[in-house]
């Protein structure tokens, strides 16, 4: 069995420990870089949605978001941005239900990083628990099912309904949701922001939505042998 490490563990001090631990367990890990993971996460959501023309596919984390950029199998480009879910609900939300100064001050920074992207791409693709599970409140999928959710889109319209409604609530409030995990609720207004903000600035309507991503690419990449996409 093969464990992959993303950021988390890329900027861990104590990461020795914790690949040590896995050792003794019997299990081998493999701490993959920014671009290896933009890789597998395109592979998985190219198998899953097959987006057409130039596609952007959004890979968000707890503490990176990776931007990548292609066409067909061919990756292109991954920017690799130091933000996630885990790292911007700490640094900006400090209040719960956040205030609106700090909303404003989220979405400002977000819009200072990503307006520096290239924008010239056809379709975006969304991957993640935030934004499958803003499918899933969205389409109303409870219990969670990945082949009611892989395929979906969101129009901009609905994923800044959802951020306005969230932001709203408490953590407690956003708890009642059946679809949204309890340690989901106190991380997801970050992950929904870098979604609106990147379909404003991409100038998209509409984003479609991955339920595979990087586990799913990198069993893709091995199975078909693919080391240079």
């Amino acid at each position: 069995c093969l464990v992959l490490g993303t950021e988390a563990l890329r900027v861990a001090k104590n990461r020795e420990v914790f690949i040590n631990a896995l050792k003794e367990l019997g299990l081998q890990i493999k701490i993959i870089s920014p671009w290896e993971e933009g890789k597998y996460a395109y592979l998985g959501a190219y198998f899953a949605v097959k987006p057409k023309g130039r596609v952007c596919v959004i890979d968000q984390g707890g503490g990176s978001t990776e931007f990548v950029y292609g066409k067909g199998l061919e990756v292109e480009n991954v920017v690799s941005l130091p933000f996630g879910i885990v790292n911007l609900t700490e640094r900006f939300l400090k209040n719960d239900p956040p205030t609106k100064e700090e909303i404003e001050n989220l979405i400002n920074y977000l819009s200072g990083e990503i307006s520096k992207l290239d924008k010239d791409v056809d379709t975006l693709v969304g991957l993640g628990g935030t934004i499958t599970t803003l499918v899933a409140l969205e389409y109303d999928i409870y219990p969670y099912d990945p082949s009611k959710v892989n395929g979906k889109t969101l129009t901009k319209e609905r994923v800044k309904y959802w951020f306005d409604k969230l932001a709203s609530m408490s953590v407690e409030e956003r708890k009642k949701f059946g679809q949204i995990e309890d340690r989901r609720a106190e991380v997801i207004i970050p992950g929904i922001a870098i979604f609106w903000v990147t379909m404003e600035l991409f100038g998209k309507e509409e984003l479609t939505v991955s339920d595979w991503a990087v586990k799913h690419g990198a069993i893709i990449a091995n199975f078909l042998k693919i080391e240079n996409l």
